[in-house]
């Protein structure tokens, strides 16, 4: 019996997810570009790292990337604050207002997101 062969499918599931998460990182800090030079940034990311090692990797790769979103979205919201004062309640007002309720939204989803990656490093022991 192989060691892969008692891994699940949910477990392939995130460990691909945890791959993705970590192109990702390697694309958003400019390590390589194109899809070869990013594999290999991979390839050497992950080297000698087991299955488990991978994925708490992968984890701690998310919760930067998701950090770095909701301080996007955070400044978006502020910025239209800002911008719903300065026009008031009248049809551009209603704009905004619709991008904010989408920027909540979203901030909401991000922040439980956070919440499910850190559960998850914490079933790890590593959070």
């Amino acid at each position: 019996m192989d060691a892969s062969d008692s891994i699940g499918t949910e477990e392939w599931r995130e460990f691909d997810g945890m791959l993705q998460d970590l192109r990702m990182q390697i694309m958003a800090n400019r390590e390589a570009t194109g899809r070869e030079a990013i594999e290999s940034a991979l390839r050497a990311k992950i080297h000698g790292a087991t299955f488990r090692d991978v994925l708490i990797i992968g984890l701690r790769s998310r919760l930067v990337r998701l950090a770095d979103e909701r301080e996007s979205v955070r400044r978006f919201m502020n910025a239209n604050a800002r911008n719903t004062g300065i026009l008031g309640n009248d049809g551009p007002f209603a704009e905004y207002e619709r991008a904010r309720a989408n920027q909540e939204k979203k901030l909401l989803a991000i922040d439980e997101e956070i919440r499910v990656t850190k559960r998850r490093l914490k079933d790890f022991g590593h959070y």
